[in-house]
């Protein structure tokens, strides 16, 4: 659920980039390393939560396999 939220967000910024709003390249790529799926595990293991993250890693190999 939040890498859905994270890559809306970087959605979000490039879209606004393009309009010319202000987001800097340097912005994005704080989004980008905030989002990042590295950082989303490194908290689910501080939180301790590693099976749930193990969990979702499944869901997510089975959907590829699923759709291929």
């Amino acid at each position: 659920m939040k890498r859905t939220f994270g890559i809306s967000a970087l959605v979000v910024a490039v879209l606004l980039c393009g309009c010319g709003v202000g987001v800097s390249e340097q912005d994005t790529a704080n989004m980008r390393k905030e989002f990042s799926e590295e950082n989303y595990e490194a908290n689910m293991k501080k939180l301790g939560k590693e099976k749930e993250l193990e969990a979702e890693k499944q869901r997510q190999a089975q959907s590829q396999q699923d759709g291929q």
